[in-house]
């Protein structure tokens, strides 16, 4: 449908409006109606107006999908929607901000994924991208997630932050900048604001891949575990936080082969060796953990595995359990608290940049 035959529509629905109030009260400038003929009239006139208001529902629904999809603004039309629809009905605003994506979507289910005016816990509003599809949910069908971190790398319009280094060459990328233990490894992080959204779930995917030798859990410079903290390089790859003090969400963990036996294996493989090491109590059974590369001898200086990305759940070596343990490669996080804490992604290592790095092309958080 046109906007000129919207508008059309929208212009007889006044009209019937105004002819309404008038039968209603006498005020009608009309001829004469016997009284059991004007309720005759009044109530097929009702009927009409009750059939438009209907479709104008549904035209509604469709106006705010076209504009989504196609970023398009009428802001006069959306001020006409909004006279003949409910308050619950209407699109976000600025003014009227949405408590949640959740919400949007629990009050229209036929609303795409877009952004819309999310409310923040000072009562302000923010434009957020809603996901309102299901397999952007934890695994329970639940729809309408705000997301607050996105990079992709295959498109060439996003760029690494500038806490991160991009990597070019074989594959364009986002690894660690700064070497700040010992002058060879340390972590480069980056916080992803919530806009003072409040959420108590956390979902997302990061892909990685792996350079040389990253060994897991296991310790190049030899530190007491107990010595150590979040703020630490406790593993290889890449840890999700939020808050301060921080606190963890996940972990993201490589070693150069899913199948060793040693303590720089994955302790999701049953054959690494778990006694050279202990899983900190703060990241739990919160962990991926894949290897790209497959073989008991490994790495060149500097080599870059694009063949295999880590954590997406996929060519796990065969007697290895990594591709199931947490089911890879979305991950979900059921808070016990309702926070807006901000996020922090950071790469970390504790050797140097050809001895190990986890560079990473893509990023997906959402929270609810």
């Amino acid at each position: 449908m046109s906007m000129k035959a919207v508008l059309l529509v929208f212009l007889a629905l006044g009209s019937y409006n105004v002819v309404e109030s008038q039968l209603m009260t006498g005020s009608a400038d009309v001829p004469y109606i016997r009284p059991t003929s004007r309720r005759s009239a009044l109530e097929r006139l009702k009927e009409e107006i009750d059939n438009l208001k209907e479709s104008i529902k549904e035209l509604t629904t469709a106006v705010y999908k076209h504009n989504a999809e196609h970023k398009a603004d009428h802001s006069g039309l959306k001020t006409m929607i909004s006279v003949y629809c409910q308050p619950e009905e209407r699109e976000p605003t600025e003014s009227n901000p949405a408590s949640s994506c959740k919400s949007i979507t629990e009050r229209n289910p036929d609303l795409p994924s877009a952004y819309y005016w999310i409310r923040n816990s000072d009562g302000t509003g923010t434009r957020v991208y809603c996901n309102m599809n299901e397999e952007a949910g934890c695994g329970d069908g639940t729809r309408g997630w705000a997301r607050i971190a996105h990079l992709d790398m295959s498109d060439p319009t996003h760029q690494c932050p500038a806490a991160w280094k991009e990597i070019t060459s074989p594959k364009r990328t986002c690894g660690r900048k700064n070497q700040t233990l010992r002058d060879r490894g340390g972590c480069s992080s980056v916080s992803f604001s919530t806009h003072g959204i409040p959420y108590s779930r956390i979902r997302g995917k990061i892909r990685g891949y792996q350079v040389a030798t990253p060994d897991a859990f296991g310790l190049y410079i030899p530190v007491p575990q107990s010595s150590y903290n979040i703020e630490y390089p406790y593993m290889d790859g890449v840890v999700l936080t939020r808050g301060s003090p921080k606190k963890h969400i996940w972990s993201f963990i490589a070693s150069w082969g899913e199948t060793l036996t040693n303590n720089q294996g994955c302790p999701c493989n049953p054959q690494t060796d778990t006694s050279g090491f202990t899983i900190p109590s703060w990241v739990g059974n919160d962990y991926f953990c894949e290897a790209a590369y497959d073989g008991s001898t490994c790495c060149p200086f500097g080599s870059f595995f694009t063949d295999d990305p880590l954590w997406d759940g996929q060519s796990c070596q065969s007697d290895s359990t990594c591709c199931q343990f947490n089911g890879p490669p979305w991950f979900c996080k059921e808070l016990s608290e309702t926070t807006t804490d901000d996020i922090e992604v950071a790469i970390c290592a504790d050797q140097s940049l050809g001895d190990e790095d986890t560079p990473l092309d893509l990023i997906e958080i959402y929270v609810q």
